[in-house]
């Protein structure tokens, strides 16, 4: 059944979030044939506009894919088609992993989506010659390996942000009145707690390592370590990652309490 479930989600949003994925490739690729005749002012205009939609449409990526999952969320367990959905015979926790793992995969497309756009936007020119200089000198000569865990860090705090959604509209629908009120009200006030766990995470490792305790007391600018910049996206990595896992047992609690539909 979780099969079935996860390919009906899946089918409901990346039909979607394909046309942004080609509208992002496409403008990058646009951007780039105009560069290549960049020297006519007409054309380079046009590159420069193909470079902007570019970014555009990245961020259009995910804030459709964040705002959809959400939606297809609310809709699927409180809205409409939550009678129909409610009845099937499957149990809420395996509702809620398919909707979790449906944000999952649909992130990491979209994440390689946009790898791939700023790939063609950008290789070879010389912003991603000062990136991969400024990268070097950051890291201590492994831009690769510092770029990944920066990439990752951000893929976790977006997953977050999409399980605090869900988090927001289960508590918010267990009111009987202004049920998307207390949704965005639940979801903003979770996230916020959250952010707060994993720098409360970070400050009080801080109190038992100097070189941490640096970013936050030091006022000038200083070389970092190559050592403290590693334990310290590590550690973020490993409160982003009990977060999630956590809020997603609290999720599945929750759900298994009773849903009140619209």
């Amino acid at each position: 059944m979780l099969k079935k479930l996860l390919k009906y989600d899946l089918k409901s949003k990346l039909p979607f979030l394909c046309i942004f994925y080609a509208l992002a490739i496409g403008c990058a690729l646009l951007s780039r044939l105009f560069g290549l005749f960049s020297e006519v002012p007409m054309v380079n205009i046009l590159s420069q506009f193909f470079a902007g939609a570019t970014i555009s449409m990245i961020f259009n990526i995910l804030i459709n894919l964040t705002l959809r999952s959400w939606a297809l969320f609310r809709q699927n367990l409180y809205g409409d088609s939550s009678y129909l959905m409610h009845t099937l015979p499957v149990e809420k926790k395996t509702l809620y992993l398919s909707k979790a793992l449906d944000g999952l995969i649909t992130l990491i497309v979209s994440f390689g989506v946009i790898g791939l756009t700023l790939l063609i936007q950008y290789y070879g020119t010389a912003l991603w010659t000062k990136a991969g200089l400024f990268l070097r000198l950051f890291s201590q000569g492994r831009p690769a390996m510092v770029a990944t865990l920066l990439i990752g860090i951000l893929f976790l705090e977006i997953a977050n942000m999409f399980q605090c959604g869900f988090t927001g509209l289960i508590l918010g629908h267990k009111m009987n009145r202004h049920k998307m009120g207390y949704s965005v009200l639940a979801g903003l006030g979770v996230y916020a707690a959250g952010s707060l766990f994993v720098f409360a995470v970070i400050g009080m490792m801080a109190l038992f390592n100097d070189s941490i305790r640096q970013f936050f007391l030091s006022t000038q600018t200083q070389p970092v370590e190559m050592n403290d910049l590693w334990l310290l996206i590590a550690l973020s990595s490993a409160a982003y990652a009990f977060l999630i896992l956590a809020m997603y047992f609290l999720n599945v609690k929750w759900l298994k309490q009773g849903v009140n539909v619209d």
